[in-house]
Order: C-alpha cells, then structure tokens, then sequence
C-alpha cells in the first residue's frame, strides 16, 4: 500500500514538473492557488527575463569522458539457487579440467531475477580479453545441462570447496 501511495505521490510530482516546463516555469500559477498577486499591495512580481546565452562565456566548461576501468571477462557455467551449489559445482567442474588452470582462476557469484525468483549463476575468471574466455569455454568439459558462455567479469566471491 505505502509503494502505491510513493507511486502516485512521485507521478503527481512529475505532472506538476511539467507543467512548470509546458508554462515556461512560471511559478506563481501555483504559488498563489489562482489569486492576482498584482492587487496585493506590497507584492512585487518580476517577470520572466529571456535566457542570455552569450553571458559568461568568458570561461568554458570543459567536459571530460568519463574514465572506465579495463574489463575483464569470464565464463558463465550456468545457474543454482544457491551460493554453496555454485561452490560445488565450480569445485567439480575444476576437478573434471584440472589442466584447464582453475586453479589461477576466481568463482564469483551474480544474482539475477527471474520469472521463477533470484538465481544465482556461477561465474570464473578473470580472462583478459572476450576470446580468451571464449577459448576457455570451448575446452572445457562440463555436466550434462551446463552451457558455457563469455560475460563481463563481476558479481560476489565464493568459496571453494
């Protein structure tokens, strides 16, 4: 009930925001519920002046790209629906390619909602670029059921078993 009160409340906020934006953010309509504010005494109201873009451009702004960290891949060895399954399963898919070095590599855990609830998915890496973890994925043996795919490198740590 409370999320369906903040719904409406933050649309009616959004509604009256534009509004502002379609009578060009004069404010008075609103501030006074309708009253002339020119025949009380002792009210002074400006007008709106026209927006002057020349004004200060004695200094520029200077925009600068956002920086990104390197990313890093891994491979997704399917999903459970819970922390200590993707542990198992990670332990034994390690055991099953023991010369693919999974030793040098991190299981991770991701989170993902669906239709049927959370679901964890087992994530290893990292790989430096998207076809070393493609190539990963492609020599591995994996249980009946399990897909291999390249994602970025992300989610929570989790154990080894």
């Amino acid at each position: 009930m409370f999320l369906k009160i903040m719904t409406v409340l933050a649309a009616l906020c959004v509604l009256l925001v534009a509004t502002m934006i379609f009578l060009g953010g004069d404010w008075r309509h609103i501030a006074t519920f309708g009253t002339d504010t020119d025949d009380k005494p002792g009210v002074t109201v400006l007008k709106r002046q026209p927006f002057d873009d020349t004004a200060g451009n004695s200094v520029k702004s200077v925009v600068k790209a956002p920086v990104t960290a390197p990313i890093a891949y891994a491979v997704e060895l399917g999903s459970a629906t819970s922390f200590s399954q993707l542990s198992a399963r990670f332990a034994e898919i390690a055991r099953q390619n023991a010369e693919a070095g999974f030793e040098n590599l991190e299981p991770r855990a991701t989170l993902k909602e669906t239709m049927e609830g959370l679901e964890a998915r087992l994530l290893v890496g990292p790989f430096a670029t998207h076809e070393d973890a493609a190539k990963a994925c492609s020599g591995l043996s994996l249980p009946d059921g399990i897909i291999c795919r390249t994602v970025p490198f992300e989610g929570e740590r989790i154990t080894r078993e």
